[in-house]
Protein backbone atom coordinates (compact mmCIF):
# COMPACT_ATOMS: atom_id res chain seq x y z
CA UNK A 1 0.00 0.00 0.00
CA UNK A 2 2.78 2.05 0.55
CA UNK A 3 4.27 2.33 -3.19
CA UNK A 4 0.27 2.89 -4.14
CA UNK A 5 0.12 5.92 -1.92
CA UNK A 6 3.05 6.96 -3.36
CA UNK A 7 2.54 6.85 -6.54
CA UNK A 8 -0.46 8.57 -6.38
CA UNK A 9 1.39 11.36 -4.30
CA UNK A 10 4.17 12.10 -6.96
CA UNK A 11 1.23 12.26 -9.37
CA UNK A 12 -0.93 14.85 -7.74
CA UNK A 13 2.45 17.06 -6.77
CA UNK A 14 3.51 17.54 -10.41
CA UNK A 15 -0.28 17.74 -11.85
CA UNK A 16 -0.78 20.55 -9.14
CA UNK A 17 2.57 21.69 -9.45
CA UNK A 18 2.69 22.17 -13.59
CA UNK A 19 -0.32 24.61 -14.79
CA UNK A 20 -2.19 23.60 -17.94
CA UNK A 21 -0.85 20.31 -18.28
CA UNK A 22 -2.36 17.92 -20.66
CA UNK A 23 -1.99 14.60 -18.66
CA UNK A 24 0.66 12.92 -16.27
CA UNK A 25 2.22 9.81 -15.89
CA UNK A 26 4.24 7.51 -13.07
CA UNK A 27 5.72 5.13 -12.60
CA UNK A 28 7.58 3.11 -10.19
CA UNK A 29 9.53 -0.21 -10.43
CA UNK A 30 10.81 -1.37 -6.35
CA UNK A 31 11.98 -4.13 -5.03
CA UNK A 32 10.23 -5.01 -1.77
CA UNK A 33 12.47 -6.59 1.20
CA UNK A 34 9.30 -8.22 2.90
CA UNK A 35 8.85 -10.11 -0.56
CA UNK A 36 12.37 -11.21 -0.05
CA UNK A 37 12.68 -11.99 3.29
CA UNK A 38 8.43 -12.98 4.41
CA UNK A 39 6.21 -14.57 1.87
CA UNK A 40 6.86 -16.28 -1.25
CA UNK A 41 10.74 -15.49 -0.34
CA UNK A 42 11.21 -14.66 -4.28
CA UNK A 43 14.96 -13.10 -4.76
CA UNK A 44 14.17 -10.12 -7.36
CA UNK A 45 10.50 -9.78 -7.00
CA UNK A 46 9.78 -6.05 -8.35
CA UNK A 47 6.47 -4.65 -8.23
CA UNK A 48 5.10 -1.72 -10.23
CA UNK A 49 2.79 0.65 -9.54
CA UNK A 50 1.37 3.45 -11.75
CA UNK A 51 -0.88 6.76 -11.86
CA UNK A 52 -1.78 8.07 -15.70
CA UNK A 53 -4.40 11.20 -16.04
CA UNK A 54 -5.17 13.40 -18.95
CA UNK A 55 -3.84 12.86 -22.38
CA UNK A 56 -1.42 9.59 -21.15
CA UNK A 57 -5.25 7.97 -20.21
CA UNK A 58 -7.13 9.36 -22.53
CA UNK A 59 -5.22 8.76 -25.67
CA UNK A 60 -3.94 5.13 -26.43
CA UNK A 61 -1.11 6.26 -28.54
CA UNK A 62 0.52 8.25 -25.79
CA UNK A 63 -0.22 5.71 -23.22
CA UNK A 64 1.87 3.12 -25.28
CA UNK A 65 4.84 5.84 -26.23
CA UNK A 66 4.72 6.34 -22.26
CA UNK A 67 5.19 2.25 -21.52
CA UNK A 68 7.52 2.02 -24.44
CA UNK A 69 9.87 4.42 -23.10
CA UNK A 70 10.03 2.81 -19.79
CA UNK A 71 10.53 -0.81 -21.66
CA UNK A 72 13.30 0.70 -24.04
CA UNK A 73 15.40 1.77 -21.41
Amino acid sequence: AIQEQLTMAIHNAVDSIIDKNQGVAVMISATHNCVKCRGVKHEGAVMKTSKLSGIFKEDEKARSEFYQFLTSN
